[in-house]
């Protein structure tokens, strides 16, 4: 199974992880992991090459797929944007777990720390 979990803080997300195999099919015909995937890639696409803030994305190759992203540290419009592309994602992984119950898990964290407001 994969799970994301999002940390919340105030209503905003401020990181997320995602780690796992959906187990949908085999792979290379796993299209479950494939979208996924995808969908990580046009998340780091965007925060770490077009906005170019590098260091808030953490990749483990550890055999489990493990990949993080933290944007804790920005601020201002860079965190705005950030905030919204972290959001479009979360809509994703929450449509993608209706849709496939036995594949993907999705995990809020929600924390009360005022830095994030």
């Amino acid at each position: 199974m994969i799970t994301a979990v999002f940390k919340m803080a105030e209503g905003k997300t401020v990181s997320f992880s995602v780690s796992g195999h959906s187990g949908f099919d085999t792979e290379g015909k796993d299209i479950v992991c494939a979208a996924v995937s995808g969908a990580v890639q046009a998340v780091i696409a965007v925060i770490d090459g077009k906005m170019g803030l590098t260091g808030c994305f953490s990749i483990k190759n550890n055999g489990k797929n493990d990949v993080s992203c933290d944007i804790s540290r920005l601020s201002g419009s860079e965190r705005e944007i950030a905030e919204a592309v972290l959001d479009g994602f979360k809509m994703l992984m929450e449509e993608w777990e209706k849709d496939f119950p036995k594949n993907v898990n999705v995990i809020y964290i929600i924390t009360v720390d005022r830095r994030y407001g």
